[in-house]
């Protein structure tokens, strides 16, 4: 191979890998979400549950209302999907390991105990 031939196949080469490196479709699995499992609120008033195929209830103890849901996530944010409503977090584990959503709607944050 002549020098101008490996040259042109290592540029084409970075190229591509720098495309592959830098996609921003990244998929994220619920299977993997850190937060699977059941939630309680730190007022004791609602909570979630997080099922692996993004599935979910939400409960809401002060009445005894429970309602699916369907969910999904990236590094920065939760979305519910509700029949006729979606919400909106913001999420975070505090230090102590609670689920911190902040409301992107409401501007209002609130805590959650794994239970």
């Amino acid at each position: 191979m002549t020098k101008t031939k490996t040259f042109l196949l290592s540029l084409v080469m970075a190229f591509l890998a720098a495309g592959l490196s830098s996609c921003d479709d990244v998929e994220y699995d619920p299977a993997d979400a850190p937060f699977l499992g059941s939630w309680i609120q730190d007022s004791g008033a609602t909570g979630f549950t997080f099922f692996s195929n993004s599935s979910g209830y939400y409960t809401n103890y002060y009445d005894g209302d429970v309602v699916e849901f369907t969910w999904d996530y990236d590094d920065w944010y939760l979305n519910i999907y509700f029949i006729e409503d979606e919400w909106n977090y913001q999420w975070d584990f505090t230090p102590d390991m609670e689920l911190e959503l902040y409301d992107t709607y409401t501007s209002q944050t609130i805590y959650f105990y794994p239970i």
